[in-house]
């Protein structure tokens, strides 16, 4: 069974973004869906359409949320795994 990994970005009214990715037991990991809509629901909708499409199920969540905020804009850290994720 494919096994995928889901990400939220909670972001408001028409920022909600997600994503579901295929954990192949390996880097780096396939975008296979992303997103962005109005709600938690809705995004809870999408990726649940991309889940079952492919026949798969989520072993992991990860939603955006910090716990710090860097005066000087970006965070390493995410610049760190849209480079893993993009490879």
């Amino acid at each position: 069974m494919t096994e995928f990994i889901a990400g939220f970005d909670p972001g408001g009214q028409g920022g909600f973004g997600w994503c579901v990715l295929e954990d192949k037991n390996g880097l780096p990991l396939t975008v296979v869906g992303t997103g962005t809509v109005s709600s938690a629901r809705d995004a809870k909708s999408a990726v649940d359409n991309v889940r079952r499409t492919a026949s798969g199920k989520i072993k992991a969540i990860g939603i955006d949320a910090p716990l710090f905020w860097d005066p000087q804009g970006g965070r390493e850290v995410d610049q760190h795994l849209r480079k893993i994720i993009s490879n």
